[in-house]
């Protein structure tokens, strides 16, 4: 999700980022046409292939087993593979796990992802020919007008930096300023001039010295109590993530965390699987003392002063079962009459979905096995109707469980991040003009949280990911 500094006026959404991964054998006839990329530099983890859409392969890339492991998850997650012939006129044979892209069919679906045949060599091939330029849409003034102000919809103005602000208010002290401010006023006036007209009424030091050493105790004592922590001053660990699957029951996990501290220290942050990929939230003004290793054995090692907040961004893999649905139903003359059926997977505490499609954010409620419409919203409303969980970071009610304060803020964060992720997706060059976005909201798993090391009961939300083919498309 881009900073609202990034932003155009024009609605220009991006071309796919395509890459052919090319070994030895690089054709010179198609030298120049596509973008190239060097097939042994492929990340050996799937969690640093999310700029790639399209690739492109005329031979079988001499991979080891972590790449092509990688390889394949980034077709399940719903990359795009387009295969040519290789210099001797015939498409390429995979051996090892890549075994599974040996079909003569034209197209064929693994995961989301999908694998387009040309019988032919990539010689003379242009980029337009795999990734055609989109017709331009005949707009009125008022349209154009209404683009530039609210930047393509859902989520424009939300940033990394404004989700990292709000995960960090809700671990803020919750102190009362007011009588903490009234305290210290009274407290200075006891000082002076209490102090100094004490003195000249009664010329006695002792009266003087008294009231000062007294003030200084009993308001000792009324500020620690009046200063004491709040509930949320605690050591926790915080996130809110968006998955997407990379197979039968794993899931690629992109995260907003935050993690506070109440006793500062250098800490180790890494997740339990392999892979992890860490990035500093840097817009967020932070200054801390650290350094990221990523890669297979990715982790983060930062220096957190007490009481204060350490944000970051992180992508893993974890073990989830994976969810089977599809798009039952469809119509576009009713957008309202849209209909999921559920198969299997779903999350046990999740009780509705979100789905984005044809630039109309639809709000769905579960109920035995089928997701049906609870209410629709367009890119150009203001009125938020896709957060019926409220509105605002209000602070906690002191006769509300503070448990169910910071699951309500959460549920509110992620509503926010759902709209934002498919007008993004779409501007940022991904091409669904035939899939819907659906996001499931559930509880984030324990698998989903960093080893911090901090104490205290980590909370957060996640986002299960799903790019279901719309009927008809």
């Amino acid at each position: 999700v881009k900073t609202s500094s990034n932003f155009s006026n024009n609605e220009t959404v991006k071309r796919p980022m395509v890459a052919w991964l090319v070994g030895d054998n690089l054709a010179s006839s198609a030298r120049g046409a596509v973008p190239t990329f060097p097939a042994e530099l492929f990340p050996a983890t799937v969690t640093a292939t999310n700029g790639l859409h399209v690739a492109i392969l005329n031979e079988d890339p001499r991979w080891d087993q972590p790449r092509r492991v990688a390889f394949l998850q980034w077709l399940h997650r719903g990359g795009t593979l387009h295969l040519y012939h290789g210099v001797d006129g015939a498409f390429p044979t995979f051996g090892g796990e890549l075994a599974v892209l040996n079909n003569d069919s034209p197209t064929q679906q693994l995961g989301q992802g999908s694998i387009i045949r040309h019988a032919q060599s990539i010689g003379g091939v242009k980029l337009a020919d795999i990734v055609p330029d989109r017709p331009k849409d005949e707009k009125s003034a008022q349209e154009i007008e209404q683009t530039r102000y609210n930047n393509y919809g859902y989520g424009s103005y939300f940033s990394n930096d404004e989700i990292f602000r709000k995960l960090r208010e809700l671990v803020a002290p919750q102190h009362q300023w007011p009588l903490i401010w009234l305290a210290s006023i009274v407290y200075l006036l006891l000082i002076f001039p209490g102090g100094y007209l004490l003195g000249r009424a009664k010329r006695d030091f002792r009266l003087v010295m008294g009231l000062q050493i007294g003030s200084a105790l009993l308001f000792t004592v009324l500020f620690s109590i009046i200063g004491a922590r709040g509930y949320n001053e605690t050591s926790r660990n915080l996130g809110i993530g968006v998955a997407r699957p990379v197979g039968s029951k794993q899931w690629e996990l992109a995260s907003w965390n935050n993690v506070f501290a109440t006793s500062g220290g250098d800490y180790t942050i890494s997740f339990p699987k392999s892979g992890g990929i860490f990035a500093t939230g840097v817009d967020s003004g932070q200054s801390l003392r650290g350094r990221i290793n990523n890669g297979v054995e990715g982790k983060y090692l930062v220096d957190i002063p007490p009481y204060s907040s350490c944000t970051f961004l992180s992508q893993s893999i974890i073990e989830q079962p994976g969810i089977d649905m599809q798009i039952a139903n469809w119509d576009p003359e009713n957008p309202r009459r849209l209909e999921c059926q559920v198969n299997s997977g779903w999350p046990v505490e999740a009780d509705r979905a979100f789905v984005y499609y044809d630039k109309i954010f639809y709000t769905m409620k579960h109920d035995s096995g089928k997701l049906t419409v609870l209410q629709t919203s367009s890119p150009n409303d203001n009125q938020y109707r896709y957060r019926p969980w409220g509105s605002g970071y209000d602070r906690q009610n002191p006769e509300e469980d503070p448990a169910v304060w910071l699951n309500r803020k959460l549920l509110e964060l992620e509503q926010e991040i759902a709209a934002a992720i498919g007008p993004r997706r779409i501007q940022n060059g991904e091409r669904l003009d035939d899939k819907a976005i659906v996001l499931i909201p559930a509880p984030m798993p324990e698998t989903g949280y960093p080893n911090s090391g901090v104490t205290g009961k980590p909370a957060g939300r996640i986002l299960y990911c799903l790019d279901l083919k719309v009927p008809g498309k």
